[in-house]
């Protein structure tokens, strides 16, 4: 019998920043004075912007790999990864991270440097309140992968009533296997965004039709998607073999350049969207 508990795992990626924003009070109070308004809004300075951008960029390349590689399972933010694709996954979410925890420790090694910088850039505006400490500033930052078991409702064991467990179990089956039929239909969403973006190229101007960056993505999403597919659905997983092999096999270079090529991928892809539109 097929059990989701052999196939799957529970993850959850959590990535904690400092805000780098501060209410000014002073600016707030000046419009109200100058307009003769009140209580119209609220002032806000962006603290550290430049070394907070920097940070951002890893935390949110480690989230679009982690929304690529799961599907979701709570309103919590954990998600369900493949038992195959865990150390694939491991291995593409170390490198942000470590860039993540880089940027960080050399923000609070260079923080009085970076004070100096900020009260330059604010003038009048700079407060040194507005500031945490070199060491309360990098406990606002983490980084941090949890795995756990997909819950069984076999293991569920509390003192109740027979009725009363069997109707839970029941419930927490329905539930899990709701949640699986929703991700399906999302990785045929997820399969339709990534073949629109395709024919966008393809029909855009020559010089946007088809790059290394579309190829790449379009083959990942097959690699992966007989994997996501807890539901076993064959059309989904028979999608993803056409895609493979119908859209991924020439160079972007060749599609570029070459008319007829570019004309039967073009072709094919319309053929493939109008096969997953009766999907979503």
């Amino acid at each position: 019998m097929y059990r989701l508990s052999d196939k799957a795992m529970l993850i959850h990626l959590h990535i904690g920043q400092f805000g780098g924003m501060k209410e000014d009070k002073e600016v707030k109070r000046f419009v109200e004075d100058a307009f003769k308004v009140a209580d119209v809004g609220t002032w806000k300075k962006k603290l550290i912007p430049e070394r907070l951008a920097r940070i951002n960029s890893f935390a949110q390349k480690a989230r679009n790999l982690h929304q690529f590689y799961t599907v979701p399972w709570d309103f919590a933010g954990t998600a369900m990864l493949p038992n195959e694709l865990y150390f694939e996954y491991m291995e593409n979410v170390q490198p942000p991270k470590d860039g993540f925890m880089m940027e960080v420790d050399s923000l609070v090694a260079d923080f009085q440097e970076v004070l100096q910088k900020e009260e330059q850039r604010l003038g009048p505006h700079f407060k040194m309140t507005d500031y945490p400490s070199p060491y309360k500033l990098k406990d606002k930052f983490c980084f941090t992968v949890n795995i756990y078991p997909l819950p069984e409702s076999g293991d569920f064991r509390v003192s109740l009533a027979d009725y009363e467990l069997d109707r839970i179990k029941q419930d927490m089956e329905k539930n899990v296997m709701s949640q699986v039929a929703e991700n399906t239909k999302g990785l045929w969403l997820r399969t339709h965004s990534a073949l629109q973006d395709l024919i966008d190229r393809l029909n855009g101007p020559r010089g946007m039709r088809y790059d290394s960056p579309v190829v790449d993505n379009l083959k990942k999403l097959a690699t992966i998607l007989p994997a996501l597919n807890f539901a076993q659905d064959q059309d989904l997983d028979d999608m993803a073999k056409e895609i493979d092999s119908k859209l991924t096999k020439y160079k972007p270079e060749e599609i570029r350049d070459d008319e007829v090529v570019k004309e039967e991928v073009q072709k094919e892809a319309e053929k493939i969207m109008d096969r997953v539109n009766q999907f979503i």
